[in-house]
C-alpha cells in the first residue's frame, strides 16, 4: 500500500508542478483476490474507502467477460482519450501477462490477451492511431501491435475476446541483458 501511495504522491506532485489539473486518475489495485483498475475523482482530497466519492469506476475482467488468465497483479492503467475509437480508454496491463484495452466507462472490451507470465509485462500505452505499445522487463522486449480490421483470434498468444482486433506483433524490439535490481 505504501509505494501506490507514494506513487500516487509523486504523480500529484508532478502534475501540480506542470500546472496541469486532471479529473480522473486511474490507478492500479492489487488487493489478494480481488485486483482491480480505479479510476479516482482528483479532486476529492479523501481517497480511503470510507469515501464512495472518490471512486468514479473500477474494472476487472469479468466486468467485460474477459478471460482472467494472467491476471493478478495489475500494474499499470492509462486512460486516454482516441479519436479513432472515440471517447476514452483505459489500457491496462498485469505482470502476470494479462494486457487489455476497454472503453471508460462502459467496460466494453476493444482487445485482450495473455502474453504469459515469463514476460512480466509491466507497461503499456494505446497510441492515438489504435496500436499498442508494451513493455515487459522478464521477457525483455517492447512490442508494438497493431490494430486491424479483421483478423483471426488465433493469432493471439491466448484466447482472446476481440471487436477491432489487434494482432501480432508489428515491432519488436529485443533488451538482451535486462537485469532485475533488488
Amino acid at each position: 500500500m505504501s509505494r501506490k501511495i507514494f506513487g500516487v504522491a509523486i504523480l500529484f506532485l508532478a502534475l501540480r508542478l506542470s500546472g496541469q489539473t486532471p479529473k480522473y486518475v486511474a490507478l492500479t489495485d492489487q488487493k489478494a483476490g480481488d485486483p482491480r483498475i480505479l479510476v479516482m475523482d482528483y479532486g476529492q482530497k479523501d481517497w480511503s474507502s470510507d469515501n464512495p466519492r472518490a471512486v468514479l469506476w473500477s474494472w476487472q475482467p469479468a466486468d467485460s467477460g474477459i478471460d482472467p488468465a494472467g491476471w493478478r497483479l495489475p500494474t499499470e492503467a492509462k486512460l486516454r482519450n482516441n479519436s479513432l475509437w472515440g471517447g476514452k480508454w483505459v489500457a491496462v496491463c498485469d505482470s502476470v501477462g494479462f494486457m487489455a484495452v476497454v472503453s471508460y466507462p462502459g467496460k466494453k472490451v476493444k482487445w485482450s490477451l495473455n502474453a504469459g507470465k515469463s514476460s512480466n509485462v509491466h507497461g503499456i500505452e494505446l497510441l492515438p492511431n489504435g496500436n499498442v505499445a508494451a513493455a515487459a522487463s522478464t521477457g525483455g522486449w517492447v512490442r508494438i501491435r497493431r490494430r486491424m480490421p479483421l483478423c483471426n483470434t488465433s493469432d493471439f498468444t491466448s484466447s482472446a475476446k476481440t471487436e477491432g482486433c489487434i494482432t501480432s506483433s508489428i515491432s519488436q524490439i529485443v533488451c538482451p541483458g535486462v537485469v532485475h535490481l533488488k
